[in-house]
């Protein structure tokens, strides 16, 4: 549950209610914020790993993850035309960001088990 004083009368809403995943005609996996302003796609970026897009401008993105450098830390920035919604991105972007490093973990884990299953060393049963 999820509660965002801009989001159904500020009361309590399911996430996956709320942000909805859907598939694009190019099987592109999305997650859907709809706003007062209109619909939002989170999508995963090769250089930004995730990025907002308004619905009919899939190019530019309006929110974007900035990732870390040796001189900057991670930082998600959204644009100017988004700052009226900025509340929906920071918590869809957190949630998000959630899924995927849950994922990218679970992925890990089966690849260690694996690798561990295909080294008798590793698994000291040599």
């Amino acid at each position: 549950m999820v509660t965002i004083a801009s989001v159904n009368g500020g009361n309590s809403i399911k996430i996956n209610k709320w942000m909805k995943e859907e598939q694009l005609p190019d099987k592109t996996r999305v997650k859907v914020i709809e706003t007062a302003y209109g619909r939002y796609l989170w999508k995963l970026h090769l250089v930004h790993r995730l990025a907002l897009y308004a619905e009919g401008n899939l190019e530019t993105p309006v929110a974007y993850l900035q990732p870390v450098t040796r001189t900057s830390p991670l930082v998600l920035v959204v644009e100017s035309e988004a700052v009226a919604f900025i509340d929906q991105i920071i918590v869809s972007f957190i949630i998000r960001e959630k899924e995927l490093r849950a994922k990218e973990k679970s992925s890990a884990l089966a690849a260690g088990m694996l690798m561990a299953e295909a080294s008798p060393m590793m698994t000291g049963a040599w």
